[in-house]
């Protein structure tokens, strides 16, 4: 069932509610990475429900992993759940917080910038 194996994004990132996933538009509002994640959980779990879509998961699991073991249905059930997840994970990369969320991190963290924060 969705929402039983969404992963706390703060078990995967350190510190993640010092991460932001968006600005206002005037850039005085912040939504940290940690309450974007929540929020869109919050909202996967409700159109999975209202839109039968675990039933669209099965049939795909039933027509394309029936030769897969246990273990590889287990990983995809855990996939499609943390889509939603997942989705902005690359938010933590330091030159989209500097560049697009105008937010400085630590200098030992910086990547080098032919990385880039487009995401």
């Amino acid at each position: 069932m969705i929402g039983d194996e969404l992963f706390d994004v703060s078990d995967i990132i350190n510190n993640c509610e010092t991460y932001y996933a968006h600005l206002s538009i005037d850039g005085k509002e912040k939504e940290t990475l940690q309450e974007h994640t929540q929020r869109c959980q919050k909202y996967w779990t409700q159109i999975v429900e209202k839109k039968h879509l675990e039933s669209i998961f099965k049939k795909f699991e039933q027509l394309y992993l029936k030769g897969v073991g246990e273990s590889a249905k287990t990983l995809f059930q855990c996939m499609t759940e943390n889509i939603v997840t997942m989705h902005d994970i690359g938010k933590v990369n330091p030159c989209f917080q500097q560049d697009k969320m105008k937010h400085s991190v630590e200098a030992c963290v910086i990547p080098d910038r032919n990385i880039g924060s487009k995401h």
